[in-house]
């Protein structure tokens, strides 16, 4: 793995943060780019990344997509009720700021 990606503590809040919304989450696994959770959320499955910025001490990154497999589901409303979960959950923690949806 690649040493200061960060993301390990961001991606611990959201697993329990989203276990104690009652979906399904995997535990931390490391990645070349951080931290990924698998979910499972409204009978389908996803992928939620947390890494940090490089050169930007305390900026970070959290992506959520459909996980890919052999055989890929369409993520349907899934995908925006799981998405607007995290926005919520990130909102409402004290310590993050600056909170930004990019396309």
């Amino acid at each position: 793995m690649n040493p200061g990606l960060g993301g390990r503590r961001l991606c611990a809040f959201l697993r329990a943060a989203l276990g104690a919304k009652g979906v399904q989450v995997s535990e931390p696994a490391p990645e070349d780019w951080g931290y990924a959770l698998y979910l499972r959320f409204a009978g389908r499955r996803f992928l939620l990344g947390c890494g940090a910025v490089s050169g930007e001490p305390k900026r970070f990154l959290v992506l959520l997509e459909p996980a890919r497999g052999l055989w890929p589901s369409n993520p349907g409303a899934g995908l925006k009720r799981l998405g607007d979960l995290v926005a919520e959950l990130l909102a409402a923690h004290p310590e993050i700021e600056a909170l930004r949806e990019e396309p």
